[in-house]
């Protein structure tokens, strides 16, 4: 008698989360858009420490994507002096920023930036707004990013405070200020 042989998910296969593709042979262990399992790609230009962040941001990259599964510990704001700016992590929620409440991540100093697929950890200013992020300008956006622990003592938006934009698809836990402890656009309280 023949015993069966165990199935290995492979490149092609089915899937609705990653997790139906460990296991799989030839690297395919991510579920790809199409909901099958492909081989994750990593960006050749993807930032995983505190230094490179900074240059990019320095440099005036538009484009500053951050490698999967980092936490990369963050011990000073950077400031964003470009508008048009997108900082993002390889996939969504898979990229963790650590402030150690030291400060605030960015400030945006100009409009439209986008920042997507994030966790923030610890950001902390005082009598300031925007415990994680500052954004000024018009056309802003904030997707699909988590806020962890973030504080405005004395400020507005414990997580984010932005002039113009929209925030979404986003989570918030256990962040504090002395108005709006998660977002704040423009005069509105806003929590999605």
């Amino acid at each position: 008698m023949c015993s069966e042989v165990p199935q290995v998910p492979q490149c092609g296969n089915t899937c609705s989360t990653d997790s139906d593709c460990e296991g799989a042979e030839n690297g395919c262990t991510t579920c790809g858009a199409s909901k099958t399992c492909i081989v994750a790609q990593r960006s050749a230009k993807c930032i995983s420490d505190e230094d490179a962040l900074k240059n990019a941001v320095a440099n005036d990259s538009k484009e500053i994507i951050l490698c999967n599964g980092g936490s990369i510990s963050i011990y000073e704001e950077s400031k964003v002096e470009e508008e048009g700016v997108t900082i993002k992590c390889e996939s969504a929620g898979s990229c963790t920023l650590d402030q150690k409440a030291l400060g605030r991540f960015f400030t945006f100093s100009k409009g439209k930036g986008i920042v997507d697929g994030i966790v923030f950890e610890n950001g902390y200013v005082s009598g300031q707004d925007g415990g994680a992020l500052l954004m000024y300008g018009v056309d802003n956006q904030v997707i699909n990013c988590e806020f962890n622990h973030n504080s405005a003592s004395g400020g507005r938006g414990g997580a984010i405070y932005m002039n113009a934009g929209s925030v979404s698809n986003n989570k918030f836990m256990g962040n504090t200020a002395s108005q709006c402890a998660d977002a704040m656009i423009g005069s509105v309280c806003s929590l999605k």
